[in-house]
């Protein structure tokens, strides 16, 4: 049986980077092995599953944000010099890492995590769940 991928947006088994100033706009579910932003905010607008295989990697003053709506699924959330707002069903399977300077996690919902939470204690850091 072959999984039904109509509401995919983008599929990226190889990962997927991006880099640069501006918002990227994600409209519909999202699959990849490794999702990593740097220096750039990234809005999911009508997403309801957000599945990446390994990392949500945000670095150098970006942000990303969820819909209420969204099942979120990864094995870890990094956030360096950068801020998320994850909302909906969130699973991380390992760890959620702050590191930088004034990097700020909210996730509102329901938050299923394993593994520990933790912040860099050189600098100053935020993390709200």
């Amino acid at each position: 049986m072959i999984a039904d991928i109509t509401e995919y947006s983008f599929i990226a088994d190889g990962g997927f980077e991006i880099t640069g100033e501006g918002t990227l706009l994600i409209d519909g579910d999202v699959y990849t092995n490794d999702f990593i932003a740097k220096k750039r905010d990234v809005e999911l607008t009508d997403t309801k599953t957000f599945i990446t295989k390994y990392d949500l990697n945000l670095d150098n003053k970006g942000s990303f944000t969820t819909g209420e709506d969204t099942n979120f699924w990864a094995r870890n959330i990094k956030a360096k010099s950068s801020e998320a707002d994850i909302k909906g069903i969130v699973n991380v399977a390992n760890d959620m890492n702050l590191m930088g300077k004034n990097s700020k996690v909210k996730i509102t919902g329901q938050y299923i995590g394993y593994g520990c939470s933790t912040t860099d204690d050189a600098t100053t850091n935020d993390a709200t769940i």
